[in-house]
Parts: structure tokens; C-alpha cells; sequence
């Protein structure tokens, strides 16, 4: 008789186990707001480093564009290029999102070798050969 209340009193332990393991798998499952959290956390993390490795990359080529195009100009366009370069700049800080600050860079670039071609056909027709 001994044997079978022992034996009763573990299951009933194993029983008491198995119920609190299944408790709290179901809490957890039911913890939506804590797993959003989680969730949340991890995607703004995940944002924040895609952030920072896109922006500077775009500073590098902002960086590396530049050099090229004050390498093409002349001494006396030098100072439209910093003009330039600042309204480049200014246009960038206002702009919000990834996308805006490519699209700034691109126009800016674009306006930098505009600027380049313009001086370039002036000079040529000013001195033809």
C-alpha cells in the first residue's frame, strides 16, 4: 500500500510539473504585447544599422564626387562648386528618408557636371582654336 500512495504521490508531482510547463507556454503564447515588443525591438534595431551603413556610403560618394568634379574645374569655378556644394548640403538637411537624400545627391551631381559642360562650351566659344 505504501508503493501505490508513493507511486499516486509522484504522478501526481509529475502531473503538477507537466500542468505548470503547459501554464506557462500558454502565458507566453498569450503575451502578444511582449512579443510585439521583441519584434518591434529587433526591426528598429535592424533599421537603424541599415541607416547608418546607407548613410555612409552616400557620404562616401558625396565625397569621392566631389573630389572628382573639383578636380575637373577650373581655379576660377571653384567657388561656384562650394556654392553648389552648399545648396547640395542644404538640400540634403531638409530632405527626410533615404530615398530623398539619393535623389538630392543624384540632382546635385548632376548639377555639379552641368555646370562643368556650361563653363567648358563658354570657354571654347569665347577661345575657338
Amino acid at each position: 500500500m505504501a508503493e501505490d500512495t508513493s507511486q499516486i504521490r509522484e504522478a501526481i508531482e509529475e502531473t503538477r510539473s507537466d500542468i505548470a510547463e503547459t501554464m506557462q507556454a500558454l502565458g507566453e503564447k498569450a503575451d502578444i504585447k511582449g512579443r510585439l515588443s521583441g519584434q518591434f525591438t529587433q526591426t528598429a534595431d535592424s533599421l537603424k544599422s541599415t541607416a547608418t551603413a546607407r548613410s555612409e556610403e552616400v557620404k562616401a560618394k558625396i565625397g569621392a564626387t566631389q573630389h572628382k568634379v573639383r578636380a575637373a574645374l577650373a581655379d576660377s569655378a571653384e567657388p561656384t562648386a562650394q556654392a553648389l556644394v552648399s545648396r547640395l548640403r542644404g538640400a540634403m538637411a531638409s530632405l527626410g528618408g533615404e530615398a530623398g537624400r539619393q535623389r538630392a545627391i543624384a540632382v546635385g551631381s548632376s548639377m555639379m557636371i552641368l555646370t562643368l559642360l556650361v563653363r567648358r562650351r563658354r570657354r571654347r566659344s569665347m577661345y575657338p582654336s
